[in-house]
């Protein structure tokens, strides 16, 4: 396996490639340890399968027999399962982006086998293609410890207390090693029974399931799983499970589900391999079931809005809470016992006290929407998701996190009720969110996608507290090493990268502008120049270390275009069809009507404006065309027409921005047909082009016309494409952990800067041949 193992495969027989790309299988059979061990761990290898469309037969390779994962050494054992969690959390980008192997590597947590193994390639010049590292990271992004796919859609899961195993429901139930990801426990279902439910008992040496038969009877099992064997087996009724919850003690198991009057509660005394006691619940379903700390009641989460209090003992009914409009989808209960979360269909999440007494007068959420009163507060409602959430969990006793049906996840604080940030976001409804009993693990599983995630909960935390989501500009200062960051609530940052020695950039703080911050401009390095929503301006002059404000008459809007001049004695706003420009001196303004859709503008001297829009109605202009002018703002004024631009439907065009020279690049997106990216040049002539079957996003493009960065958000892909080229190639690539919001690329393209939905910032160093090491 030494060598270019890519070019070597490449020309190999395809009979020969086939059974060298399943040598892991052969080992397996043969328990060659040594030669396992070093298959699994050769970047190479997993390119090559990648490349060859093998990627769910790689996944695969790395579910070992126990007897061999045993038999190797400790050094190996921890080389191996940090390899296995290396292609389970990038099979998804390696599937279609092989290439970026060596690069996914690289950019591994430092000491990592797979980072490890990628930098000695790269050290030793065996890798030589161009790649991009992160230099820096500020985006407190939740990563995953351990990603598997389900065959199908799972409908449940649970975690051990002490996180050491996760089981999936999908049809079919499948027990894990939590942290190597290693099968434990498949149990298989047939055309006459599926799994519809599951538990791991607190120790984790147990497993609850529910079945649903053909003759829509139920069957409810335990399962030990170190010995692979069902030690108890109960019939049940009519009833198709949909929870199952364990005990503190492991004695008991609570039931819930649907029936045919509409919803059945049960509690499942183990050690009498009886049902304790069973009620039927009119017209409404029930949904989840949990323990309290005490082990004293079953809550019951239903499908009418309320939750339901049970005894242990006689299975007495307790008390009914009314919380929600709507079904209630998902809850849990705080370690002390004192509060429970819920999620429902109404679209809102709510905590609230457990001793709570039922509500006689209206819904309780009106009661609670009573928050300036806090004598009268009995709970907090939370209202950030846009689509309904469907799971909700504790983190500790001042936060919860949430999902919600389209994949986002929120951490709250439950001091205020507020967003803390949004957390991460995956492909479809968001069925399981769970924190193991001892607090230091996070289940999330996506529907559509078809992948659970399993997170450790101090990352959650940590990235919680990071920024939340809100860097929504960047921009490095030409011919300068360093960046500017505009936050959502009116800080500007720099990040400067003068210190070559550090490895890191060390942040300055500038200044703040009172509200949120709706544009942002550095034309030369010298001045910055900030814009809030009340139209309010502040300039900041870094030679001089000195602050001017003002204000402009023009309204602020969404598509608002601002600059500064180079010498910074004026600055000019662009919104609903006026520039106008004020003198930095005197306070002086001026203004003028412009019918165009702003598309770009800069300052090409002192007293020269050039703009790019779309002509809605200037009669010396022909309908709807892309027009660039320069507007001189000199005594007499004046204006010249570049173009125009006969371009097919001009008003899906966006994204346009100045070169450094006189051209400008232009994206266009045309809805169901994709994308197109054009480089122009003032004279109408289209040096450049190339076509996307699927939406893209333009970020920023560097003076000097060679790079231009873009997102492709379909498949989370970051390009740095060659504008010098006719097509526009690809000359980098890079994974994006989360939805972009803005990005920058430096002058020459050596640094690039991302900012997430998620919050914070990924700076990228790009890295080429000469860089490698001269010993």
């Amino acid at each position: 396996m030494k060598g270019d193992l890519a070019k070597r495969l490449a020309v190999m027989p395809n009979d020969r490639r086939e059974q060298t790309l399943n040598l892991p299988y052969y080992s397996r059979k043969g328990w060659s340890r040594e030669r396992l061990n070093s298959i699994l761990t050769n970047l190479e290898f997993i390119e090559a399968k990648c490349a060859a469309g093998m990627t769910s037969g790689l996944l695969n390779d790395y579910q070992l027999p126990l007897i061999i994962v045993e038999k190797l050494e400790r050094t190996a054992r921890i080389q191996l399962e940090e390899f296995g969690h290396f292609v389970q959390s990038q099979a998804h980008i390696l599937s279609v982006h092989p290439e970026l192997t060596f690069q996914q590597a690289a950019n591994q947590s430092p000491e990592t086998a797979p980072n490890q193994m990628a930098m000695h390639r790269w050290k030793t010049g065996a890798e030589r293609r161009p790649w991009l590292k992160v230099v820096h990271r500020e985006s407190g992004g939740v990563s995953a410890f351990i990603a598997i796919r389900s065959e199908n859609k799972p409908t449940a899961a649970t975690i051990s207390d002490s996180g050491d195993r996760l089981a999936i429901c999908d049809g079919q139930v499948r027990v894990y090693n939590a942290r190597s990801g290693r099968e434990i426990l498949h149990l298989p279902a047939d055309s006459a029974n599926i799994f519809t439910a599951i538990a791991l008992s607190p120790d984790g040496k147990r497993l609850a399931c529910a079945e649903h038969l053909e003759n829509h009877s139920s069957v409810y099992s335990i399962w030990d799983i170190e010995e692979r064997r069902k030690t108890k087996e109960l019939v049940g009724y009519s009833c198709r499970v949909l929870s199952l919850r364990f005990s503190q003690t492991g004695q008991l198991v609570g039931l819930g589900g649907a029936c045919t009057y509409g919803g059945e509660l049960a509690l499942w005394d183990l050690d009498n391999d009886t049902l304790r006691w069973r009620h039927i619940i009119q017209k409404a379903i029930v949904r989840a079931v949990i323990f309290t700390p005490d082990g004293l009641r079953l809550v019951a989460a239903q499908g009418n809005g309320h939750c339901s209090f049970w005894k242990i003992g006689d299975g007495e009914l307790e008390k009914v809470v009314d919380v929600h409009q709507d079904a209630v989808t998902a809850l849990s209960i705080s370690s002390s016992g004192n509060q429970i979360a819920t999620s429902s269909k109404d679209g809102f999440c709510r905590v609230w006290p457990t001793n709570l007494q039922p509500e006689s007068s209206g819904r309780l959420r009106q009661a609670l929407n009573l928050l300036l009163n806090p004598k009268r507060r009995k709970g907090i409602l939370f209202s950030g998701h846009s689509n309904p959430p469907t799971s909700v969990a504790f983190l500790d006793d001042s936060q919860i996190v949430s999902g919600d049906a389209v994949g986002n996840c929120y951490v709250w604080n439950l001091s205020d009720g507020r967003s803390v940030r949004p957390l991460f976001s995956g492909e479809g409804s968001v069925i399981t969110l769970e924190t193991s009993g001892d607090g230091r693990w996070l289940l999330a599983i996506y529907l559509r996608t078809e992948l659970v995630v399993f997170l450790k909960k101090d990352t959650v935390l940590s990235a919680s507290a990071a920024s939340p989501g809100d860097i929504w500009f960047l921009h490095f200062h030409q011919n300068s090493n360093e960046l500017i960051l505009a936050e959502k609530g009116g800080q500007m940052r720099l990040l400067s990268f003068e210190d070559e020695d550090s490895g890191q950039p060390y942040p300055h703080k500038i200044a703040r502008i009172p509200n949120a911050v709706l544009g942002t401009v550095s034309s030369n390095g010298r001045f910055i120049l900030a814009v809030n929503r009340n139209s309010s301006w502040k300039l900041w002059d870094r030679k001089k270390s000195k602050e001017i404000s003002g204000k402009f008459k023009t309204l602020v809007d969404a598509s608002a275009l601002i600059d500064v001049s180079p010498d910074g004695s004026l600055v000019c706003i662009f919104s609903r069809e006026t520039v106008e420009f004020v003198s930095t001196g005197d306070n002086r303004r001026r203004a003028q009507k412009l019918p165009m859709i702003p598309g770009a503008m800069r300052f090409k001297d002192n007293q020269t404006l050039q703009i790019v829009g779309i002509n809605t109605r200037i009669s010396a202009q022909p309908a709807e065309s892309i027009v660039v002018l320069d507007l001189y703002l000199n005594e007499q004024g004046g204006v010249y027409y570049w173009g125009p631009f006969e371009i097919e439907d001009p008003r899906n065009s966006r994204g346009f921005i100045f070169s450094g020279s006189e051209k400008f690049i232009r994206w266009a997106n045309f809805l169901d047909e994709g994308s197109v990216i054009d480089l122009w040049d003032l004279n109408g002539k289209c040096h450049a082009s190339r076509e996307f079957s699927e939406a893209v996003k333009l970020h920023d493009l560097t003076n000097d016309e060679k790079w231009a960065l873009i997102s492709q958000p379909s498949i989370s892909l970051c390009h740095i494409i060659d504008v010098e080229t006719p097509d526009l190639q690809d000359r980098w690539l890079f994974p994006l952990p989360e939805a972009l919001v803005c990005g920058a690329i430096q002058q020459g393209g050596d640094l690039i800067a991302l900012s997430y939905k998620q919050g914070g910032v990924d700076i990228l160093k790009k890295v080429v041949s000469r860089d490698l090491p001269t010993d």
